[in-house]
């Protein structure tokens, strides 16, 4: 069960500038991704040409193969 905030007031996706505590926001989605599927993601910007998601993944999980038209972010 999640226990993060929805987007709102709260957790907007769409600021003019955002800030984030990334270690906070890992760790919180780490502990949910617990589940079946090993990995959990959430979207911390949505723009119109590009989205900003953070996703953690337990050892083994897979992600299966999808397709984007948009330009992507990748960090390890």
């Amino acid at each position: 069960m999640t226990t993060r905030p929805h987007i709102n007031a709260e957790r907007p996706l769409h600021a003019h500038l955002q800030v984030f505590d990334l270690n906070h926001i890992a760790a919180q989605t780490w502990a949910e991704a617990a589940g079946a599927a090993g990995h959990n993601a959430i979207t911390l910007r949505k723009a119109t040409n590009l989205r900003v998601v953070l996703m953690t993944m337990h050892a083994g999980s897979q992600l299966h193969d999808h397709d984007t038209f948009a330009p992507i972010t990748l960090q390890v």
